[in-house]
C-alpha cells in the first residue's frame, strides 16, 4: 500500500492531492492493514484535538457521566472533554491490539485457556470497533 494524502488546498476551489495504491496482499488481512493506520492517526488525534464532540452516557464509565444539572447551552460538565479522552483512549488501544497483537498465546498458561480473559479482551476490542463507527463523524481536531 502506498498513500499520499497532501495538505489541504488553501483556495477552496483547488482539489486535495490524493494518491492511494492498494495492493493484493494489503487485502488479505485488510483489518489488520486499516488496524495500521487507523492506531498512528487516533493517536495523534488524541494529542492534537482541540475539542470533544457530545459523548453519550452508556458509552463511559458511570464516574463520567453527564450529572443531572441543567447547564447553560454553552457550558460544559466538568466530565465533558474527559468523556472524549475516555472515548479516544478505547479506540487507540482497541487498533493497536488489532494491528500489533500476535495471537492468542497470552490467554494460555500451563495449557490452560483463559476463557474468562479471552472474552473481556475480545469484548473491549469489540467496543472500541463500536465506539470507532459511532463516533466516527468525530474524529476531528
Amino acid at each position: 500500500m502506498r498513500v499520499n494524502i497532501g495538505p489541504y488546498p488553501k483556495k477552496s476551489s483547488d482539489t486535495r492531492k490524493i494518491s492511494v495504491t492498494i495492493d493484493g496482499y494489503d487485502c488479505w488481512n485488510a483489518d489488520h492493514t486499516l488496524a495500521l493506520i487507523i492506531h498512528p492517526l487516533l493517536e495523534k488525534l488524541s494529542t492534537s484535538k482541540q475539542g470533544s464532540p457530545n459523548v453519550d452516557n452508556e458509552d463511559v464509565p458511570e464516574q463520567l457521566w453527564i450529572s443531572d444539572q441543567k447547564l447553560p447551552y454553552d457550558e460544559f460538565d466538568i466530565n465533558f472533554h474527559k468523556r472524549w479522552h475516555w472515548i479516544l483512549h478505547e479506540m487507540v488501544w482497541c487498533f493497536e491490539c488489532l494491528a500489533f497483537c500476535k495471537d492468542e498465546s497470552s490467554f494460555f498458561d500451563n495449557g490452560n485457556f483463559d476463557e474468562e480473559g479471552y472474552a473481556a479482551h475480545t469484548a473491549r476490542i469489540d467496543n472500541g470497533l463500536r465506539l470507532f463507527g459511532k463516533y466516527y463523524r468525530a474524529l476531528w481536531t
